[in-house]
């Protein structure tokens, strides 16, 4: 397939260059030089509406400029939450964000949460390819002239060359995010991008969202549990949801036992994100009722009997996100709670993805950098000192907890295991039942 291509490249180059008299003698030895040529030359003839942007390599085609009243993407560090479907000069989906798009070329999973990714934008570039930063970092030259920033709403057309995207070693990604295929090296690839929300402060944002669910639950601030974690202390909630017939067993005698930090306790779990998408339980019927019906008739679901989880919060508290190590010494036995928490208790500026599983020292070693070097000294360490609560996001859990969050697997090979992505700074809602 590279072969294939860079021939392709080689050929459109060498007709560009016959049509400049002063380049004849002069064939660039660089191959990224080459393949500008060429990229030029094709973006000339297919894409002349697209605007090449001055020293940035790439072409974009405007779509919606957004607020630009705002802030920006490129005002200050800030997080952005990005819709992106990216495809190559063919038109063949290699990733997208979007669900129908997953659909229509059959690459959807059931257990991959179709949302915007939320993606840091620093003066450094972190994980995202060089062409997509410039956009998100630069004014962008309009057909007129005129420039627009990047900012919540704004929608484009990115056009870049390979050198600036995924090179010579391409993309590939099993989970529902990947496209039908994989992204051969030395590609030319266009991205259909859509800013959908600028976040100066994700940690204050998440908080936010915390406190709003919290009061629709019938709770005020000062009802939390810990800063930002709520348990519903009202073990009815499940008949007031209208869920009692999910879960058969239920227990309402309030004087059941406490539990304590060096309890055993015995743990039915069913995992959510706000939005109610369930990321991962190890409760049957839950399972069932909804896991496979966003699977869809030719689902083959996964033969294996869902245990309980074990924990003892004064000695597993490597086993469970620091969630469960707070809030189970504060439950009785019997009973089924719904918990509510912001992510320095859950997955923290990390957040959890499939890959990170496979490639964990190197996660472990680049978060703690990212984080710990780039945003939180800068934003936070200033700004709220050191010690407490905002030290857990980036120096009190930055693990993986081996065992939840596979209940959802697609029973792939472990190598090739889907794993619902939880984005940095996500809130995350658990219904925990203590077993007698």
């Amino acid at each position: 397939m590279k072969r294939t291509h860079i021939a392709a490249i080689v050929a459109l180059a060498a007709a560009a260059l016959a049509t400049v008299a002063s380049c004849a003698r002069t064939e660039p030895e660089d191959m990224d030089a080459l393949e500008k040529l060429a990229f030029d030359a094709w973006m000339a003839k297919y894409h002349d509406e697209a605007v090449e942007q001055p020293d940035g390599g790439i072409y974009v085609e405007f779509v919606a400029d957004g607020d630009q009243s705002v802030e920006s993407s490129r005002d200050t560090t800030v997080w952005l939450t990005l819709d992106y479907t990216a495809t190559d000069i063919a038109g063949n989906v290699f990733a997208t964000r979007d669900s129908t798009v997953a659909l229509r070329q059959r690459t959807y999973t059931p257990a991959t949460h179709y949302n915007p990714d939320l993606m840091f934008v620093g003066e450094g570039n972190y994980g995202m390819v060089e062409g997509q930063y410039f956009a998100l970092r630069n004014d962008l030259v309009k057909p007129d002239g005129s420039t627009m920033k990047m900012s919540a709403g704004s929608h484009v057309k990115l056009y870049i060359p390979s050198y600036l995207a995924y090179g010579s070693h391409g993309f590939s990604d099993k989970q529902g995010y990947g496209g039908q295929f994989a992204l051969g090296g030395g590609k030319i690839i266009i991205e259909d991008l859509k800013v959908r929300e600028v976040i100066p402060e994700p940690a204050k944002r998440e908080e936010r969202l915390v406190v709003e669910r919290a009061a629709e639950w019938g709770m005020a601030e000062t009802d939390s549990l810990a800063y930002f974690m709520y348990v519903d202390s009202v073990s009815n909630f499940a008949q007031r949801a209208g869920l009692a017939e999910l879960y058969p067993n239920l227990a309402w005698n309030k004087k059941t036992q406490l539990l304590t930090a060096d309890s055993t306790a015995t743990i039915r779990f069913v995992g959510k994100f706000l939005d109610g998408f369930i990321f991962d339980t190890n409760v049957e019927s839950v399972r069932e009722k909804f896991y496979y019906r966003r699977a869809g008739e030719n689902y083959k679901p996964e033969e294996k009997t869902l245990t309980a989880f074990s924990f003892k919060p004064s000695a597993d508290e490597g086993k469970a996100i620091p969630a469960f190590g707070k809030v189970i010494p504060k439950l009785r036995r019997g009973l089924w709670y719904r918990v509510l928490f912001t992510s320095v208790y859950g997955y923290a500026a990390t957040g959890l993805s499939a890959r990170a599983l496979q490639e964990q020292a190197y996660y472990d070693a680049y978060s703690s950098y990212m984080f710990n070097a780039m945003y939180y000294d800068n934003m936070y360490g200033g700004r709220y000192g050191s010690g407490g609560y905002y030290d857990d996001y980036y120096g009190g859990y930055g693990g993986y907890n081996p065992y939840m969050n596979q209940s959802l697997s697609s029973g792939a090979d472990e190598e090739e295991q889907i794993v619902t992505e939880i984005q940095p700074f996500t809130p995350l809602i658990f219904e925990i039942y203590i077993e007698p």
